[in-house]
């Protein structure tokens, strides 16, 4: 990424890096070339060539990455979740028509309608957010969904389809994996579309279309906030994609309604916590950690286990609740401690029975 200043230029790794620098950068490709000079940058083709390289323009949020009064960046990004979250949705969510709005996809009703399967392609947080994705399409709209982990997908030889619909999922818009997945859709014929963090990047160039989450910029290595944007968005699309098919204005009213509430939801749980230290307690020492969910709580629970190993070094395993008894159940002795993750929702009397 190179960054354009007044009488200065800059090259970094990540757009974030210059943003005490400049707003403005451009994004090169495969093959380019920049020949920087304070206040000149010409870009070219390695073949000779013309670039299509062109200045972009980041977000001013961009470059708010003050930690404030928080001692790190992953307890101000968690504390960050309902701006954020009120960012990724709004203007995208119509309550008199029960209905979303994700203009990036440029996809009609009509196109909306046609299309066989969808499948949504991530590795790490952005895998768990597409496995919420795929439950949420498949429950609103009635179109069997996939959720698959991009590293292994560009190697399986997968079977793409013209007529399907393809969700390229990441957080910064540079997840390798991510991207040579892309990359193979492309390749054979397929319609991918990204749902990315970060404006301009790989991902989003390499698929023209897609939805940004604008969860701004996030520091710490543990995603949180983008997580749930990821899964905001995903929902937004079911409900697009429900509306022209099947899900009633009613039905579809009761999700947005739902939505938008959401950010007042965490802002009040982040108010009053709960006993996160007795929790902090009944982990610190463990030799390993299971979690447990169902439905939804399922990706949620591997989310959760994902967390507590990049944060804690503790060894966890996350399952459906119900598949306890087939096999992880054998791990557990006496003090072992389970995280579950029990909602009240329709799932509530089976989870418990579990427990």
């Amino acid at each position: 990424v190179v960054g354009v200043g007044d009488g200065e230029s800059f090259v970094a790794s990540d757009p974030h890096a210059l943003t005490p620098h400049t707003q403005r950068v451009i994004f090169l490709d495969d093959g380019d070339l920049a020949v920087l000079k304070a206040g000149d940058i010409k870009t070219s083709r390695l073949d000779g060539g013309v670039s299509g390289a062109t200045v972009t323009t980041m977000d001013v949020s961009w470059g708010e990455a003050e930690l404030g009064d928080y001692p790190h960046f992953m307890l101000k990004e968690i504390h960050e979740q309902p701006d954020s979250l009120r960012h990724c949705i709004s203007g995208r969510m119509l309550l008199d028509k029960g209905n979303g709005k994700l203009g990036g996809l440029d996809l009609t009703s009509k196109q909306l309608l046609t299309i066989p399967h969808i499948r949504l392609i991530g590795c790490g947080t952005a895998l768990h957010a597409c496995q919420v994705g795929r439950l949420a399409i498949e429950e609103l709209a009635r179109v069997p969904t996939q959720s698959h982990i991009a590293s292994e997908f560009r190697y399986n030889n997968p079977v793409i389809s013209s007529d399907a619909l393809y969700f390229a999922v990441s957080q910064s818009g540079e997840t390798a994996d991510t991207l040579s997945a892309v990359k193979e859709i492309q390749l054979k014929g397929g319609n991918v579309m990204g749902v990315v963090n970060v404006v301009g990047s790989s991902i989003a160039r390499q698929c023209g279309k897609g939805v940004y989450i604008h969860s701004g910029p996030e520091q710490a290595v543990a995603s949180t906030k983008a997580f749930s944007n990821m899964v905001a968005a995903l929902t937004i699309f079911s409900v697009q994609i429900g509306r022209a098919r099947t899900l009633s204005v009613s039905a579809g009213q009761a999700v947005v309604k739902a939505l938008n509430e959401i950010p007042g939801q965490i802002e009040s749980y982040l108010s009053d916590t709960g006993p996160i230290m007795e929790a902090v307690e009944a982990v610190r020492d463990a030799k390993h950690v299971l979690f447990l969910g169902r439905g939804v709580s399922a990706p949620v629970a591997r989310e959760g286990a994902l967390k507590l190993m990049e944060v804690a070094y503790i060894p966890c395993l996350a399952y459906p609740a119900g598949e306890m008894k087939h096999g992880p159940i054998a791990l557990l002795e006496e003090g072992s401690p389970v995280v579950v993750i029990c909602p009240n929702d329709k799932f509530r009397s089976k989870t418990l029975s579990n427990v």
